[in-house]
């Protein structure tokens, strides 16, 4: 049986604003909390109906391949990611943009069914706990970072950035890319 996490929130951005926004480089990483270790290995290009994202997840000490296929793709409205491979036994995930009186709404809902039958589902409150934390940082981090973008606006740069890879850069990188700048 599928379980339901959902959460909405509401942003100071257009629907469109934050279907750019996830559509950028950088916006998965972005959208990571630093408790959780999911690395991106293969995109099979940008967010579009039928592209795929392979992500290397640690669960404890294991490393899980994770493929999630995007479809449902509606420009400026939403998007839909479904694990095609991974550790759950069934993986979707609703990511929508609704107009609102202020800017839109963030909704995001995940049904999942954990691994191993009636033993997985035990874990299936433990799961939707981690769930529920995880969405309310990326909503929250991804309404302090349109708020940022929002209050420098400016044509795109072209950045570069060295240690990239570094505590400072790992977290600044896909920022400015998902503010549309070119980072190398």
């Amino acid at each position: 049986m599928a379980t339901t996490v959902e959460l909405a929130t509401p942003v100071a951005a257009t629907p469109e604003a934050l279907f750019a926004w996830h559509a950028r480089p950088g916006a998965f990483e972005r959208l990571t909390p630093p408790w959780e270790h999911a690395t991106v290995v293969a995109r099979s290009g940008p967010l579009a109906e039928g592209t795929r994202v392979t992500l290397r997840v640690a669960m404890g000490p294991v490393g899980l391949t994770w493929e999630a296929l995007h479809r449902d793709v509606a420009p400026g409205r939403g998007f839909t990611d479904e694990q095609v491979r991974g550790p759950f036994a069934s993986w979707v995930h609703r990511h929508a943009f609704e107009p609102a009186a202020d800017g839109a709404v963030v909704r995001d809902r995940i049904e999942f069914v954990p691994p191993g039958g009636p033993l997985g589902a035990l874990a299936a409150p433990f799961v939707r706990r981690k769930l529920e934390r995880m969405l309310r940082w990326r909503h929250a981090t991804l309404a302090a970072d349109l708020a940022a973008h929002a209050r420098f606006p400016a044509r795109p740069l072209s950045i570069v950035v060295t240690g990239a890879t570094g505590m400072i850069g790992s977290v600044l990188v896909p920022f400015l890319a998902t503010g549309g700048h070119q980072v190398t």
